[in-house]
């Protein structure tokens, strides 16, 4: 949970001020739900790769053995895309990281939308 006061107030004020003013915020300024609404998340750390043929084996059902072979030795496609996006975009499900032998680390964090 997102707790610090001074954080929150440094928040609200760039929020707000859509600027990089050098003024600090106004003492005890805690900002409007109206501005903006947070919540706690976890991230995707890391991806691990516990055995590259099972995930080869897996990742055929959406792409070439090519491309598989290339995303489970840990490498990048000429598009961009990583093993690592796959699951962040929920391509690889979390039910499914065990048939692809992987292994995902996460972190907390926070998701903050601005109204």
């Amino acid at each position: 949970m997102l707790t610090n006061p001074y954080f929150i107030r440094n928040l609200n004020f760039c929020i707000r001020d859509n600027s990089l003013k050098n003024e600090p915020p106004e003492e005890n300024s805690i900002p409007d739900s109206k501005y903006f609404s947070y919540e706690d998340t976890s991230v995707i750390n890391e991806v691990t790769i516990k055995e590259k043929d099972k995930c080869v084996v897996y990742l055929q059902n959406n792409w070439s053995e090519e491309d598989a072979n290339i995303l489970c030795s840990g490498n990048v496609l000429d598009n961009g895309v990583t093993l690592k996006n796959n699951v962040m975009f929920g391509y690889i499900s979390k039910e499914d990281y065990k048939n692809a032998e992987l292994e995902v680390t996460y972190v907390d964090g926070i998701s903050i939308t601005v109204d």
